[in-house]
Formats: C-alpha cells, structure tokens, sequence
C-alpha cells in the first residue's frame, strides 16, 4: 500500500529516492537495501564526538538535492540509536 501511495506524488522526479531505508549497521543497511545513518546523514562515526559539526555548504547542497523529495524516513533497528544520535539526526534533517 505504502509503495503505491509513494507513486502518486505529484511532480516527483522517479529518479530521486522517495523513502529514505536507514539503519545503525552497515550489515542491516544490506539486508533492507537501505543506507546507514552514517553516510546518509553524513554523521561522523567517532564515538567521541560531543558536538555535530556543520556541513560544508557543497555537501549541504549536495544532499538536499538528493533527498527534496523524500517524503518517509524509516529507521530500522531504532533501540540501537542513543539519544544523542536522534540529535544529531534532527540536526541534519
């Protein structure tokens, strides 16, 4: 239902992802055919970092480009994500 709902969208490029598939491993992110908060979000994956550091502006327009029309964002395996990085993905989003 949920793929044919996504279709409909008025003046959506189809080339252009209209679900973002995330997950906290990179195996996971493999068997949903999805990507990683990581490198989607272009998040570092220091364990030691206190605060999230702004995107150049390239990289910025670069992935809000790629993901304007996004309209669903699922998060697999969301009891791995602390709450620092659900900050840091309200950050970027």
């Amino acid at each position: 239902m949920l793929r044919y709902s996504i279709k409909d969208i008025p003046n959506a490029d189809p080339l252009k992802p209209k679900i973002m598939k995330l997950t906290y491993i990179g195996k996971d992110a493999f068997n949903i055919n999805g990507t990683t908060i990581y490198s989607t979000l272009v998040i570092p994956l220091n364990k030691n970092f206190n605060e999230l550091r702004a995107l150049s502006d390239e990289k910025h327009v670069s992935l809000t480009k790629h993901y304007d029309q996004s309209h669903l964002l699922i998060i697999d395996e969301i009891s791995l994500v602390s709450n620092r990085m659900l900050s840091f993905i309200d950050c970027r989003l």
